[in-house]
């Protein structure tokens, strides 16, 4: 994050994190709520989702 006019913003790389999480996570989540038959299977979908997306992020984070 860089500091500017007093205001934390996100540097270039983490606005492409950002972007890439907005448009690529919310319909995954969203079919995971249509899918899941039970709770337990919607929090185990959820948690490899979430795996998958800190290894994506920590490989843009390298490039970014």
């Amino acid at each position: 994050m860089a500091i500017r006019n007093n205001t934390v913003s996100p540097t270039f790389g983490q606005n492409k994190i950002f972007t890439f999480l907005t448009v690529n996570t919310l319909p995954i989540l969203q079919r995971i709520q249509v899918r899941a038959k039970t709770e337990a299977e919607a929090r185990a979908m959820y948690a490899k989702v979430g795996v998958e997306l800190i290894l994506i992020i920590r490989q843009m984070e390298v490039v970014a």
